[in-house]
């Protein structure tokens, strides 16, 4: 079976969100335009309304192009650790819950160093962002939506661990099989999800906050790239009509020279044909007086 082709919305979301941070604005206004100037209007606009990433988010969609399968693995890390947690809560043995939920946190740890590497050359300190990364990789593994965006690399923000996720991870009491350790540790982790949700809306105010503000930078500096284009194409007409103006003084002034030769040359002429019809007469008359 023949696989279909990716629509040209889906080309341009893949080159947009390759690109590097300092380049992406630049990257997203020629894509949108040449989506525009092929009549995709509904993929232009698409494509302009594409936020750029921060630098966590960016370095978390770089792992998901240059280390898919390492990120796949932690999708499947994360379903394995989801199903002996089930299992722990349920009055079974912990020790799968904590081996999974061990190897879990190992690769998340290892595509953070990984993401850190990504950034050297891009950030002052790049490993300031490592735990920026692995909240992100460790949030989207959880979410449906966020995972999907992750294994496109196409992740606008950096997002946080959710905290009741993390309290079912505490193992403390998990490998005990007594049903009621097994019910309060779930009910512990329901509490902590609630907090979290709590704690995840009031980040999601931040976040909506930050990326208008975002949207208004990336507008300005949108408006003086244009501004500074269009300087640009004046200072080069400009440059043509200096050009053009050099090329016609120096026309003129070889007309002017030109017609200064002649005029000299005729009054040379002109002096020359005095002397030959005046000079004689002169003479004679002067020796019959």
């Amino acid at each position: 079976m023949v696989s279909a082709q990716p629509s040209a919305l889906e080309r341009a979301l893949g080159e947009l969100y390759a690109a590097s941070p300092e380049e992406f604005v630049l990257v997203r206004t020629r894509l949108a335009g040449e989506l525009r100037d092929a009549g995709d209007t509904v993929a232009a606009t698409e494509v302009r309304g594409r936020r750029r990433p921060n630098l966590a988010a960016w370095a978390c969609n770089q792992l998901a192009r240059q280390h898919a399968d390492e990120v796949g693995e932690l999708m499947e890390a994360t379903r394995r650790v989801a199903a002996a947690q089930g299992s722990a809560a349920r009055g079974g043995e912990g020790d799968a819950l904590r081996r999974e939920g061990r190897a879990r946190q190992e690769l998340v740890a290892r595509l953070a160093d990984q993401g850190v590497a990504l950034l050297r050359g891009r950030a002052p300190k790049p490993e300031a962002y490592r735990d920026s990364i692995a909240a992100t990789l460790d949030a989207a593994s959880l979410d449906a939506a966020s995972a999907e965006e992750l294994r496109a690399g196409r992740l606008t923000r950096a997002l946080s661990s959710p905290a009741g996720f993390e309290a079912s991870l505490d193992l403390g009491d998990a490998g005990r099989s007594r049903p009621g350790i097994a019910a309060d540790a779930a009910q512990a982790a329901r509490r902590a999800l609630a907090d979290a949700r709590q704690a995840a809306h009031g980040a999601e105010a931040v976040a909506r906050t930050a990326d208008s503000e975002a949207a208004s930078a990336d507008l300005r500096f949108d408006a003086a790239q244009a501004h500074l284009q269009e300087v640009e194409r004046a200072l080069e007409r400009a440059r043509a009509s200096v050009d053009e103006a050099g090329k016609q003084a120096r026309l003129a002034r070889a007309r002017a020279d030109a017609g200064r030769a002649e005029a000299e040359a005729a009054e040379r002429r002109l002096q020359d044909l005095e002397r030959r019809t005046s000079g004689p007469g002169r003479s004679g008359r002067r020796r019959r007086s």
